[in-house]
């Protein structure tokens, strides 16, 4: 192989992997490119172990260098020895890392002794050029969207800009075992659900996500053709047998024409399959009445959103620019059109007290009444990871977050440990709130494995729901004295 891809596992425990709900596209995107450009590809998607055995075996004398993609957290941990692997048996082969972590600390990562050259960016262009540049031992200094090291130096490039989307991408989904991201979901008749990208990019604010970096913002809202998106989700019909379709967007629901051309599309392919995505509440709220309902038509049976708080205060910092009216009006829409929902909630922010924990959970107490026929409406309470150069990490950073001087030091920044690391990550997390956050997760988890779509046991669901509603007034008095501190 003349270029191995790995994706290292974002689970550090062998023994309870995390199942991968998505296809790498990124990852395929990248493949695609470099086969037009006649370079052969394998793409590594597994545990460590399995890791280390199929590097062997794609490993060979045509193999001009080894890349990594990755996030920071517990995938940059296992990244990290899956490159002093790499280095130790095979030493002359060169590495190249990418990914979000690269996106946002391109310097720091190329710093390291495990890191050759890095691709950031879109790395369509980039990654072709450097490869064909390394195997004919060629200048590289020109070559946009990458870094490399010199004279003791590490030097990187501007950006290589956009990838022109305007086209048909055959995507190898030959290199990967497809199996392993279908996903059954037996409570909304789903035996083989898949995901295809439509679009890439998001225009909108919110502080705490990587698409508003200072360095790599990935903001410029861009589509794929239709008929690329077509095509897509025929092979994984027609080849893989997909029943459904998660249509894995950043963002779907920016310009409703386009959705309109898009769902029209999907439904006069005639694939007999359903859909699902996510979009913003905003976005949601402006759909006309005629755009639900081609929806419905097209065969989208659930939707989801990123609603992140319950408190007003921490929505306006986090610029989602939604209200809680805007909430609850596109809640009853979901209701009254009967599509299957999926919310998403975040806290440990900055500046965030137990009172605007209190308000979440207000707000899923709230949905939670008019979501019982919604299989697991609500996730758990996601912990805020901070994000490089974007405007709440600055924040973060006032409340006492350590820039970590290293790669090594972002290994802890998941969802993983958040007890352990809590000092490192979120200093600000004081422990009346983080035992608050603690039973507030809890709650929302046992309420969340009782909605299971039909079948559901009603009154259990309303018994879970008044246990959180005597949680949310009866707040202990000690956890009591902390809002009124941290509200002064």
């Amino acid at each position: 192989m003349n270029f191995i891809l790995i994706l290292p596992p974002p689970s550090f425990d062998p023994l309870k992997p995390v199942k991968s709900y998505f296809i790498p596209t990124s990852a395929l995107y990248l493949a695609e490119c470099l086969i037009k450009e006649n370079f052969s590809v394998s793409i590594i998607d597994e545990e460590n172990e399995e890791t280390f055995k199929k590097i062997h075996e794609a490993h060979d004398d045509q193999t001009i260098a080894f890349g990594i993609s990755t996030l920071s957290g517990t995938q940059l941990k296992n990244a990290l020895i899956i490159a002093k692997y790499i280095r130790k048996h095979y030493p002359s082969t060169p590495i190249i890392w990418g990914g979000a972590h690269v996106n946002a600390l391109p310097h720091q990562t190329l710093e390291s002794d495990l890191v050759d050259y890095i691709c950031w960016g879109e790395s369509e262009h980039s990654l072709p050029t450097l490869l064909k540049s390394i195997k004919g031992n060629a200048d590289i200094s020109k070559i946009k969207g990458i870094g490399y090291k010199k004279d003791g130096k590490c030097i990187v490039t501007g950006t290589s800009g956009y990838t022109d989307l305007n086209r048909i991408f055959n995507l190898p989904y030959h290199l990967l075992n497809i199996d392993k991201y279908a996903r059954n979901l037996y409570h909304i008749g789903v035996k083989r659900l898949l995901s295809v990208v439509t679009s890439r990019g998001c225009p909108f604010m919110c502080t705490f996500c990587s698409n508003t970096s200072r360095l790599w913002p990935n903001r410029l809202m861009r589509y794929h053709t239709i008929d690329h998106v077509l095509n897509d989700i025929k092979i994984l019909v027609n080849t893989y047998n997909a029943d459904a379709i998660t249509l894995s967007d950043e963002n779907i629901i920016v310009n409703e024409k386009r959705l309109v051309e898009l769902c029209t599309a999907l439904k006069n392919a005639n694939l007999k399959i359903k859909y699902r995505f996510v979009a913003r509440i905003d976005s949601l709220d402006r759909l006309s009445e005629s755009t639900w309902e081609l929806l419905k038509e097209t065969g989208v049976i659930g939707l989801g959103a990123g609603i992140e708080s319950g408190s007003q205060r921490i929505l306006d910092l986090m610029r989602k620019k939604i209200t809680l009216e805007q909430i609850y009006s596109v809640d009853a829409k979901l209701t009254k059109y009967g599509f299957y929902k999926s919310y998403n909630f975040m806290t440990c922010v900055p500046s965030e007290t137990i009172q605007d924990v209190r308000e979440t959970l207000k707000l899923i107490v709230r949905i939670a009444k008019t979501s019982k026929k919604s299989p697991f409406p609500f996730t758990q309470l996601y912990k805020y990871i901070p994000l490089p150069n974007t405007e709440m990490f600055d924040l973060a950073l006032e409340y006492g977050l350590k820039l970590p001087q290293d790669i090594t030091g972002w290994i802890y920044f998941d969802l993983d440990n958040v007890n352990e690391s809590m000092n490192i990550v979120r200093p600000w997390l004081k422990d009346d709130l983080a035992e608050y956050v603690k039973q507030a997760n809890n709650l929302v988890e046992e309420l969340n494995s009782l909605y299971i779509g039909e079948g559901s046991d009603y009154e259990k669901i309303d018994k879970a729901i008044e246990k959180m509603e005597s949680f949310i007034e009866n707040t202990p008095e000690k956890m009591e004295s902390f809002i009124e501190n941290t509200s002064d």
